[in-house]
């Protein structure tokens, strides 16, 4: 026969002869064995023979060391079971052992019992309805896998007798029963048509037998090797039938060999129903079992094979007409034909008498002789054939994880009892056309010598004989198959070999999968995922390495881990033991011990090793080590947005985008970058393969953009700090009409297209700068015709949004309403800069310099006016400063310059802030020196407009109160950048600026702050705090940004205050209530910033605060000591400042490193404290002592803790208490700077050089602060 062969998902394996691999033909295995599920019970459950899951059943198997079945994988053929040892068995039998009812399995029974409709079967594996001889309902209907068939008879059926599993319908024809009997294990039934004589058999209606078929959609019946199945639309067998049979009731052989039928067909055709269990019918004086011959011949008879004719709709079969006529027929005849649903098949394959196709009962082995036993009929030879379909469970199966295999079957009878040899064998699959041999292959598994006979002693009587099928069930599992067909056989040569064994075999598998490969493989500490490869992480320590491990059959499971160097893996870095065993889905878990190389590349594996050494698949991981943190990373601003904002630097503006990029520093495994602005927080981040940030600031003033590198390790760096400053408005546009002549004014911002065409009419005028200081490179347009404009070619502002313009303006004609600056929409002006003369105006004359928008692009729209009270004066330069804000707020400011000859305090005046209905787009071109009215020029300008800015909004008070005051630094731009911080030195000085140089700080008499930039330029106004004294202020650098600030503890409400970079507004930092007198600022912890300390003098303990950062905390006990008569400077150059004491009462100097530690002595001098100072003379990062003597007039310097006094200068008339230390020329040394009575400034570089002056300016000298 041809063997098939099922090729399934193990490529390469070859299929063994005796293996079908053929598709699944009926409901059997699962199509997968019971995998373990993951959870794990949390209390031990009681011992018990079954439960649904395999993980749990193996669980308890092991536990209480029984069997434990797995009910979620039952059939009605197939158990499975969970043995102690930790291996799975599945054990397949031929005949149903249970049938599914009501959704719960019981016993088969397969009485026929009352039913709806009919008769029906107790506990059937297919339903089954039999007619109760009413209505017209056919013979059965049967239902298997949701499909419906039915069968009739050409009879009219009477009420039937019912006794056990058997219906008979007498008389259906005359002397005609029909006998039913349902199959032992009620997977179908035969239907038997009993003739009872010769008279009987000649009526003309069974000539011919046509039996009704009726299905369902989705199956069909087909003809199959002169018998038929029921096939679904895929091909699968649902139900079948072996070729139809007749045979008479001639008497047996004699019983001791239990001869077969002698059949009138040629060898190979089937004959009997499918199914009958072991002891039905009687049993003769030599114990073996007899059938019923309404079911099956008996022996002895004589059989005719009936091949079937099928249509879609019927089988028809012809009675042989020789056996009904033939007068050595024995009567009555029997007639089938059979229905049965069975998973397996078998067969008795036999010389003369042809093959038994699954009989029922027993059948023989091996020889049977007439010569040797009368018993025999005649001379044959016999083999027994299974074949168990429906083991893709076992085919999907490694053959290494069968561990055993176990072919049973009874035995029922034997020659004698003398053992004889019987072989098991693989065979080839096969069907109802079998015929001896049984097929050319048979392969020998398992050879017994045993007897079998009732009567012989114990262990040789009648018993199930169990052979080893092992190599069957690997084959099975090599080749992916899904069947498995065995062969019984005996040496033919004696009868002596000849033996019985009965049709129930069964297969039992004993198997042990290995472990599933791992799953959720990673590593904590920190957390990654399993890789390899280049993308495998990158570990700052020895990490846990973690798995769940599982076994498919549900037991328990070592792990087994290892670490071998990824470069090298047959270097073992580390090998533990396997882990305890835990139940299956447990994860597992080892910390590798010690500390790993940095920068090495290390490889982790793991499997799953269960209690009978079976080993599962290896996972492999990778890791690399980094130890080493990265360098601080580099911040730079980039072009590309609309601001580039430098480092210590004024640039942009609020609402206006900038462009960072950050990179490495030479650290080459960073991945990526945290940062935050204007706090620590870190809370952002951004890769390293595009480490560029866009951010546009809320709001103008000092920011910080902090930067930390973050490594694959996860290791981070330093943080950088990148200061910088948003300006509060910034430029958009600017003209200074600097020009001698031609027809453009010059954009003063690089790469602005708005280049203003200038009318031939307007002439060139000295603008502010000429006429205050004689600066003839100062020039201004002169309006005084009503064509006089200078325009742009398109729009400059968006009055639509928020903006700001800022013009210097002299006015001829104070009488009249006149425009200065604005933009054109169609009809009117989107806004107007310039002399209103309204009613709204306060001043006396009704005309004020004004600020108005218009509600709509129309002639005569609405206006609303920002108007100052600041009167209109022909001939004076007036800074005119407006804006449209947030929420449509109109701002104006005014500034009257004074003429040369007054000298007369300037101030800007601002008005009352005005709110306007929203705005609209004015988009023609931006004017100078006219307006527009009713669609048509018009307010035009008489007088000059000297320099005139846009901005992107309002424009603060600080600037507004340093150009108005100082109208001279308003070039080369407002803006200017800052210039860089300079390298950190010890040099001391009041640093606004940030360039490295001491400033000179004044407050004028009317609380204005006043600075002389490096000591060497005039006077600028900054800013003011009226009421204020020089003497109550205290400056540092509070923030870490390079620039000194103002700061002031409020004796009024205890607030500190902070003016940054001394032009910011107050801002209220802290609450302390400690009077000003007890605080004093220093750098103490070597931050860059300073902190505020307080001595308390009741207590004499010192606490210091950072600002923003943290309350007091005490740092010290130094009882005695007064915040006057201490100074602040780094003495043992460590980078923080330290508390020098001159001691009046023992000449000693006293030093507290830090503010933190004793006092310690320092020196002797008994000089005192008024007469010195403390400075860094020598530009070594260490403060030294000056001492000037006013005796003589000569200077001496100490080095503390080194040498004594040196002197270095001689400088009679300059009193110690006027003497103050700074860096005034930024060569990293002290200097002494003098504010000689007679204004000018003297400076001695280093203390040991003659006198320099620096500048001359009328100020009072006590006054005068540069540290």
């Amino acid at each position: 026969m041809h063997r098939t062969v099922r090729h399934g998902r193990r490529p390469g394996r070859a299929a063994l002869p005796g293996i079908l691999v053929t598709a699944l033909v009926l409901a059997g295995l699962p199509a997968a064995l019971p995998a373990a599920a993951a959870s794990r019970p949390a209390e031990a459950p009681a011992c018990t023979d079954a439960v649904p899951e395999a993980d749990a059943a193996a669980a308890l198997a092991q536990r209480c060391g029984t069997d434990v079945e797995v009910t979620s994988a039952r059939t009605e053929w197939v158990t499975s079971v969970a043995q102690p040892d930790g291996t799975m068995r599945l054990d397949v039998s031929a005949q149903a052992v249970r049938a599914r009812q009501d959704g719960a399995w019981v016993d088969v029974d397969n009485a026929v019992v009352p039913g709806d409709g009919g008769f029906a079967v107790a506990s059937p594996v297919l339903p089954m309805t039999f007619s109760d001889g009413t209505g017209d309902e056919p013979l059965v209907r049967l239902e298997r896998d949701g499909h419906t068939v039915s069968f009739d008879v050409p009879f009219d059926l009477p009420a039937p007798e019912v006794s056990g599993a058997e219906l008979t319908y007498a008389d259906v024809l005359p002397g005609v029963d029909l006998v039913v009997t349902v199959n032992p294990d009620a997977t179908g039934f035969s239907e038997v048509l009993r003739v009872e004589s010769a008279q009987a058999a000649a009526h003309p209606r069974l000539r011919e037998l046509t039996f009704p078929v009726e299905t369902s959609d989705g199956v069909e019946v087909r003809a199959d090797d002169g018998g038929f199945v029921l096939a679904d639309d895929a091909g699968r067998t649902v139900l079948a039938s072996s070729t139809p049979a007749m045979w008479d009731s001639a008497d047996r052989s004699t019983p001791d060999a239990r001869g077969p039928v002698r059949s009138t067909a040629a060898p190979g055709a089937g004959s009997g129903s499918w199914a009958a269990t072991l002891g039905t019918g009687t049993v003769d004086a030599a114990g073996d079992p007899r059938v019923e011959r309404t079911v099956e011949p008996m022996g002895g008879e004589v059989v005719a094979h009936l091949p079937a004719e099928v249509t879609p709709d019927a089988v028809t079969i012809e009675p042989d007409t020789d056996l009904l006529t033939s007068p050595s027929t024995v009567w009555p005849v029997f007639i089938d034909p059979s229905v049965s649903g069975n998973l397996s098949r078998w067969a008795a394959v036999r010389t003369v008498y042809g093959t038994k196709y699954r009989f029922t009962g027993d059948e023989g082995v091996g020889l049977c002789s007439r010569a040797t036993s009368t018993t025999c009929p005649d001379t044959y030879m016999s083999r027994l054939l299974w074949q168990f379909d429906g083991l893709q469970a076992v085919g999907d199966l490694d053959p290494a994880d069968v561990l055993s295999a176990t072919f049973a079957v009874t035995g029922t009878h034997s020659y004698s009892c003398a053992p004889a040899p019987v072989t098991l064998h693989m065979v080839s699959g096969f069907d109802q056309s079998v015929a001896y041999p049984g097929g050319t292959y048979w392969a020998p598994l398992h050879t017994l010598t045993v007897a079998h006979r009732a009567g012989c002693p114990a262990g040789q009587d009648p018993r199930r004989i169990e052979f080893d099928a092992t190599a069957q069930g690997r084959a099975v599992a090599a080749a992916n198959g899904s069947e498995a067909a065995f062969g019984i056989a005996s040496h033919e040569s004696t009868m002596a070999n000849w033996k019985r064994y009965g049709w129930d075999a069964t297969f039992s598998l004993t198997y042990n999968r290995a472990p599933s490969t791992p799953s959720a493989v990673r590593t904590t500490g920190p957390d990654s995922a399993c890789v390899t490869g280049p993308g495998r992480p990158v570990l700052r320590s020895s990490p846990t390495l973690r798995a769940v491990v599982g076994d498919p059959d549900g037991g328990n499971v070592h792990a087994d881990f290892d670490l071998v160097s990824a470069v090298n893996t047959a270097v073992v870095v580390w090998d533990p033991a396997a882990t305890p065993a835990q139940g299956s889905g447990s994860e597992h878990a080892v910390q590798v011990p010690g500390t790993l190389n940095d920068g090495g590349l290390y490889q982790w594996r793991v499997r799953g090793i269960d209690p009978s050494g079976a080993v599962g698949p290896v996972v492999a991981c990778e890791f690399a080590v980094d130890r080493t943190a990265p360098v601080q990373p580099t911040v730079a601003t980039m072009p590309g947005q609309a601001a580039e904002y430098a480092e210590d630097a004024v640039r942009g503006g609020a609402g206006i985008p900038g462009l960072f990029a950050f990179s490495p520093a030479g650290s080459t495994d960073v991945v990526s970058y945290r940062y935050s602005f204007d706090s620590e927080a870190l809370h952002l981040e951004v890769p390293a393969s595009t480490p560029r940030i866009t951010w546009t600031p809320p709001s103008g003033g000092p920011h910080r953009l902090y930067v930390q590198s973050v490594d694959a390790a996860g290791w981070t760096s330093p943080k950088r700090e990148y200061r910088f400053t948003v300006d509060t408005a910034s430029v958009s546009d600017a003209w200074r009409f600097d020009e001698t002549g031609g027809p453009t004014a010059a954009s003063a911002v690089p790469g602005s297209p708005n280049t203003l065409a200038v009318s031939a009419s307007v002439t060139r005028v000295d603008g502010l700068r000429a006429e205050l200081d004689g600066r003839p490179e100062d020039r201004a347009l002169r309006f005084d015709e009503a064509a006089d404009v200078a325009s742009s070619a398109t729009r400059v502002v968006d009055t639509a949004g928020t903006f700001g313009v800022m013009a210097y303006v002299k006015s001829d004609d104070a009488g009249r309403t006149a425009v200065a600056v604005s933009q054109d929409g169609r009809q009117v002006s989107g806004f107007s800069l310039g002399q209103l003369n309204d009613a709204r105006c306060p001043t006396e004359s009704k005309t004020c310099w004004a600020f108005w928008v218009p509600s709509s692009d129309a002639t005569g729209a609405t206006t609303v006016a920002a108007v100052s009270d600041v009167p209109v004066r022909a001939g004076y330069w007036v800074q005119l400063a407006a804006a449209r804000t947030d929420g449509n707020r109109l701002t104006l400011s005014v500034c009257e310059i004074p003429k040369p000859t007054e000298d007369v305090d300037r101030n800007p005046v601002s008005a009352e802030p005005q709110v306007a209905p929203p705005g609209w787009a004015a988009t023609g071109s931006f004017q100078v020196g006219r307006g527009r009215v009713a669609g048509a020029p018009g307010d035009a300008w008489r007088g000059a407009v000297g320099e005139v800015r846009t901005y992107t909004s309002g424009i603060d008070e600080p600037k507004l109160l340093v150009s108005c005051t100082n109208p001279q630094t308003i070039l080369p731009v407002l803006d200017d950048p800052l210039p860089p911080t300079p390298p950190a030195t010890n040099a001391g000085g009041n640093d606004f600026d940030g360039n490295g140089r001491a400033d000179v700080f004044w407050v004028d008499d009317s609380g204005r702050w006043r600075v002389s930039y490096n000591g060497t330029t005039p006077w600028v106004v900054v800013n003011g705090a009226p009421g204020v004294r020089a003497d109550q202020l205290r400056f540092g650098d509070l923030d870490g940004d390079g620039r000194d600030d103002v700061f002031f503890a409020n004796p009024g409400d205890g607030w500190w205050i902070v003016s940054y970079g001394a032009t910011s507004p107050w801002k209220a930092v802290a609450y302390a209530g400690v009077p000003n007198d007890q605080l004093a600022l220093a750098d103490v912890t070597g931050d860059g910033k300073d902190d505020v300390l307080w001595a308390n003098p009741s207590t004499g303990v010192w606490s210091m605060a950072d600002i923003g950062v943290s309350g007091w905390r005490q740092i010290n006990t130094l009882p005695g000591v007064r915040m006057d008569q201490v100074r602040f400077s780094d003495v043992d150059g460590d980078g923080k400042d330290d508390v020098f004491f001159a001691n009046p009462a023992d000449g000693y100097w006293y030093v507290s490193s830090g503010a933190t530690q004793p006092w310690r002595k320092d020196g002797y001098a008994g000089v005192p404290n008024d007469q010195l100072a403390l400075g860094d003379l020598t530009g070594d990062g260490k403060a030294d002592v000056l001492w000037a003597n006013p005796a003589d007039g000569t200077w001496h310097r100490a080095r503390l803790g080194i040498s004594g006094w040196e002197r270095v200068n001689y400088a009679p008339g300059a009193p110690a208490g006027q003497l103050q230390l700074a860096d005034v020329t930024g060569d990293g040394k002290d200097d002494v700077f003098f504010p000689y009575h007679d204004g000018r400034w003297l400076v001695s570089s280093g203390a040991d050089t003659g006198w320099a002056t620096v500048n001359t300016l009328p100020a009072p000298a006590a006054q005068l602060r540069v540290r």
